[in-house]
């Protein structure tokens, strides 16, 4: 068992503290028999003009990754949401592939079905937190959903992401960007009293 998701964080114009709270941490872990995984420790510096102090578990370093991991969301060092979209894009086209191939001649509404079970929750999981607003992140985001249509339409060897025949385009699919403002209608409306 391991001590999990414990965060420090500090201005870095005072580094010594932030090193003391480690220490406490560490001593914590060792009274309670919770060890910190080693491995999986790491420094995430935010801003241009940090001055990147090294911190030290049992003489090891931590990592200084350009991406890390809290609660299932990846935060960059420069707040980009970049390898959070690279990532569920990547799970999500994962979970496309198998249905391309025991599902493309399946009817418009049964893949329909499908997608919106398998694949849309990968794209809208935690999205109010790191929803995308450079068109970057949408068109990779969106990106999913047409090649989604392509399957249906039995079109796989495009590698454009335009919708180009107009039955493409009149496929009852919403956006990735008219879903998220949907949603978040929805959530500020619960929230007016």
């Amino acid at each position: 068992m391991y001590a999990d998701d414990i965060k420090l964080y500090n201005i870095s114009s005072n580094s010594m503290i932030l090193k003391e709270y480690l220490g406490d941490i560490l001593k914590w872990s060792r009274n309670w028999l919770l060890p910190l995984n080693k491995d999986k420790c790491n420094s995430l510096y935010l801003g241009s003009k940090n001055s990147k102090t090294a911190y030290y578990i049992a003489a090891k370093v931590y990592a200084k990754p350009d991406c890390s991991k809290d609660l299932g969301i990846l935060v960059m060092y420069n707040l980009s949401w970049l390898c959070q979209v690279a990532k569920i894009v990547k799970k999500a086209n994962t979970m496309l592939f198998p249905l391309s191939k025991n599902y493309s001649k399946a009817s418009p509404t049964l893949f329909g079905k499908l997608y919106k079970t398998f694949v849309r929750p990968i794209l809208k999981f935690a999205n109010a937190i790191w929803a995308p607003v450079l068109q970057r992140d949408i068109a990779l985001l969106e990106s999913v959903q047409h090649k989604a249509t392509r399957i249906l339409f039995g079109d796989k060897r495009r590698s454009n992401n335009n919708l180009s025949s107009p039955v493409q385009r009149a496929v009852p699919y919403s956006t990735f960007i008219y879903n998220q403002q949907r949603s978040e209608i929805a959530r500020t409306s619960s929230e007016v009293p």
